[in-house]
């Protein structure tokens, strides 16, 4: 059977939730409607290694792209089965390097080199998740996003390898 899963938000303790309710059930198929506006990068990696571990479980995990999926909403897209990441023909994908927001925020310049040395840790494992379960090599992709948000429409995120096909 299938079970049918709506992710708005990057939430792992939600998303966590909605698929313990499943176990129950023989599931053989989860299909997930995805638009999210982006968020905790750390979720949406859990996120995509609970997708994963489903998938080696058997399961076919189903990803629908609708609308927006920017920033941590590419991560949950290209974790989908292959062959069955799907995208609306109107929606729009959108990638960044991390940013930080920081308010009256007093740091050393060895505080800022440190920060800078683990966010490029960080950056640099994302961006390797997202280019092996796409067409995008680690460089173009880093090139993309540098200082600037990198769009594409639903025909560029299936010529990367972001999405497999349109949703029919």
């Amino acid at each position: 059977s299938t079970a049918y899963i709506y992710v708005k938000r990057i939430d792992f303790q939600e998303f966590y939730r909605g698929l313990a309710l499943l176990k129950p059930f023989k599931i053989d198929k989860i299909v997930i409607d995805l638009y999210s506006h982006g968020g905790a990068i750390f979720d949406a990696m859990a996120m995509g290694a609970i997708i994963t571990e489903q998938i080696k479980n058997g399961k076919i995990v189903v990803i629908n792209a609708r609308g927006l999926v920017a920033s941590a909403g590419l991560i949950i897209l290209v974790s989908g089965s292959e062959g069955y990441r799907y995208i609306d023909q109107d929606s729009m994908i959108m990638f960044h390097e991390l940013s930080v927001f920081e308010y009256m925020s007093f740091k050393s310049v060895t505080d800022k080199e440190e920060e800078a040395r683990v966010l490029r840790l960080v950056q640099d494992k994302i961006n390797s998740y997202i280019t092996t379960r796409s067409k995008i090599s680690s460089k173009d992709l880093s090139d993309k996003i540098k200082r600037r948000e990198f769009w594409l429409s639903a025909q560029d995120a299936i010529r990367f390898g972001f999405a497999d096909a349109l949703i029919q």
